[in-house]
């Protein structure tokens, strides 16, 4: 863009035209200078300083909430539900139920292993598996045996591990896709999460503005054949697809090798889109100077830390560019984010590929449910640390909930008549196992009770009087 004020209205209202782009690739600058620009008619770099008439983005960098968000009593789920709302898992318990009548009618066979679904039995299924990434085991099974070191009793009580295989079996978020032939023109592995991917890829970009993203991996891309792929490859196709959404809007947009390229830095200039990134020595319309092979050209650099630059048809020695700079500072948003939904990766490994898209966006949305989390929050917590680790375990219980699945009770022995209604546990005030211990509630509060009973769902003890309170 010419004129540097930009008007706020039009900005958004480019945004809000805008289809979005795929969650995961570039990191964009605020303050932007033309030392980094790219001049379509001439290799150029400069040296120092930045131009002050660039045009700048006017949007603020950082997270944005929702008006009535209360950041005062909000935890991880409420964060996460902003990224993955909660009417999704009654879609995806619908598309569940409908492909495994698929398959049972296909087969002419009724499994009798099967029954219907819902949406929270399909939360408690997500939340295990989330807490499958904080714990994890060698094999899914392990979280159901008998013994006391490797078993975990909270799995037990949420369903069997025979519900847990028939739910990871028949799983599907659109299941009208799941017959569609891989050789027709419209397949692609992004289909059979197609309604999750449409709902997340508004809310991811909602919710941060001028942040790091990732482009997906080029197993992905290499199915969509257009025609600007194959007039520029692979790499160019990429970031003009994913950067439909700031045309005009002067983002820095940072990038690898693989994508760098002359054309694709000439043609986002004159969108308003700012390019940085490193380069192969051989790639197309790059200048025969800089050509050379790497030693002649590492013999001429004097200290650590300079470059070599093209500039007005001669090889010239410069200090470190800003460019050099801000590429080392902004590139690793992306390996930080990578790491981050790596360490506690939901999911678990499946030959079906669009089931690792599946858990790759819920793992993006954990991730970044996380960063809005430490960004904004303002609830008093108890520890002084609040870790990822904690993050991640609170909103797994959340997603659980007082869900169980299983026809009999299996916390503990309880003393009581005991029902489950729509698969909710309610509360009770029993005996608990062991000694007599303090009351949580009274705890709390400074006063000191010892009680021998408490809630079974909650698993801590509570005097009558709290337990009453509280439930």
């Amino acid at each position: 863009m010419a004129d540097s004020d930009l008007d706020y209205d039009r900005v958004m209202a480019i945004l809000e035209a805008s289809s979005g782009s795929e969650f995961s690739g570039f990191s964009s600058d605020d303050v932007l200078s033309s030392d980094d620009d790219l001049a379509p008619d001439n290799w150029q770099h400069l040296a120092h300083g930045t131009d002050d008439s660039a045009p700048r983005c006017v949007l603020p960098a950082g997270h944005r909430l929702p008006r009535d968000f209360d950041t005062d009593t909000a935890g991880p789920l409420d964060y996460f539900q902003l990224l993955i709302p909660m009417d999704i898992y009654d879609h995806i318990a619908r598309e569940t139920n409908s492909y495994a009548a698929l398959i049972q009618q296909e087969k002419g066979e009724t499994d009798q292993m099967w029954t219907t679904t819902s949406g929270p039995e399909i939360r408690a299924f997500v939340g295990l598996n989330i807490m499958m990434g904080a714990s994890p085991r060698h094999g899914y099974d392990d979280y159901w045996r008998d013994n006391d070191f490797v078993g975990s009793q909270g799995f037990k009580n949420t369903m069997t591990l025979n519900r847990y295989e028939k739910l990871a079996q028949y799983l599907h978020v659109n299941s009208v896709a799941a017959r569609e032939p891989h050789d027709a023109p419209t397949y692609h592995p992004i289909n059979k999460v197609k309604p999750l991917h449409t709902v997340t890829q508004q809310t991811l970009l909602g919710s941060f503005t001028n942040t790091p993203r990732k482009f997906p991996s080029t197993r992905q891309c290499r199915r969509d054949r257009t025609p600007i792929q194959q007039q520029h490859g692979l790499g160019y196709r990429v970031v003009h697809d994913l950067t439909r959404d700031i045309v005009g809007l002067n983002h820095h947009v940072y990038h690898d090798r693989f994508f760098t390229g002359v054309q694709l830095a000439n043609d986002l200039l004159e969108e308003d889109i700012y390019t940085c990134g490193t380069v192969n020595s051989n790639r197309k319309d790059i200048p025969n100077q800089l050509r050379q092979k790497k030693l002649v050209i590492k013999r001429q650099i004097p200290q650590r830390g300079d470059s070599v630059s093209y500039q007005k048809g001669s090889l010239s020695m410069i200090p470190q560019p800003k460019a050099i700079s801000d590429y080392n500072q902004y590139m690793n948003g992306v390996d930080l984010h990578d790491q981050m939904r790596k360490k506690y990766a939901c999911g678990r490994p499946s030959k079906k590929y669009w089931k690792y898209i599946l858990w790759f966006i819920l793992n993006c949305a954990r991730v970044n449910a996380y960063i809005l989390f430490k960004e904004s929050s303002t609830r008093v917590l108890r520890r002084k640390r609040y870790t990822h680790y904690d993050f991640v375990v609170e909103l797994a219980e959340s997603l659980i909930g007082n869900f169980c699945g299983r026809k009999r009770l299996c916390i503990r022995e309880i003393l009581v008549p005991f029902d489950v209604n729509d698969n909710q546990m309610p509360h009770v005030h029993v005996r608990m196992d062991g000694l007599r211990r303090r009351c949580k509630i009274c705890y709390s509060k400074g006063i000191r009770k010892e009680v021998v009973k408490g809630c079974a769902v909650c698993n801590i003890h509570m005097c009558e009087q709290c337990f009453l309170d509280k439930h």
